[in-house]
């Protein structure tokens, strides 16, 4: 049976600067599954500004910016049409702000349509899991709808206890919208802001991803 995986990148990535960072990841994936695997990687909407060295960033949204909620709506309506073209995903992977929409999604899709907002309008089932690498729960008023209910998707979550971008507080939040977390958060210490590829890491991801490969 063949699997197909979606791919986020965080804040002031995009999909070229996130491959480079996700191989050793990509490697796990592709060994834990035996079967044919498709790894999506999915460019966010918005530009983010550039890098020192001028390579354009994106964004899922801004994360400075929300008194106006309408590009967290207008990503969600872009993923939708990303669900529908290119799914159906078993799971999502997500580095930062890119966890922090895996965990969002696979939200709403447990939800009845009627339940979801108008702007994510998919047909998608609900996916097997999420691994999300420092994502966390966006704390503005406006989106606190989307964790109403506990996420009941299987969440894999990797926090560093030292990022200096993602608090390990904001990490934890995420958690405990997440109905069944034993065994599933990694913790770790780096003073970079980046996904984790040490021999620890990769083996909890290895774990967690053969309670999927033959299922």
């Amino acid at each position: 049976m063949s699997r197909t995986l979606l791919l986020l990148h965080g804040y002031q990535q995009n999909v070229e600067i996130f491959k480079t960072e996700i191989t050793p990841v990509e490697k796990v994936i592709y060994e834990t599954f035996t079967t044919q695997i498709r790894i999506v990687y999915i460019e966010a909407p918005f530009h983010a500004g550039e890098t020192m060295s001028g390579i354009a960033t994106r964004s899922w949204w801004d994360p400075n910016a929300f008194e106006n909620v309408d590009r967290i709506h207008d990503t969600l309506r872009h993923m939708s049409r990303i669900l529908e073209q290119y799914g159906p995903f078993d799971g999502i992977v997500g580095f930062s702000q890119g966890g922090a929409l895996a965990a969002i999604m696979a939200g709403l899709l447990e939800r009845p349509a009627k339940n979801r907002p108008i702007s994510f309008n998919t047909a998608h089932p609900r996916v097997k899991f999420v691994v999300s690498y420092s994502g966390y729960r966006e704390h503005y008023n406006a989106l606190q709808n989307f964790y109403e209910h506990k996420i009941q998707t299987p969440v894999l979550h990797f926090i560093n206890t030292d990022d200096p971008i993602v608090s390990e507080d904001r990490c934890i939040r995420l958690t405990e919208r997440c109905a069944d977390v034993d065994g599933r958060v990694v913790s770790y210490t780096s003073p970079f802001h980046r996904v984790p590829t040490s021999k620890q890491t990769r083996s909890a991801l290895k774990r967690f991803l053969s309670e999927f490969a033959e299922a």
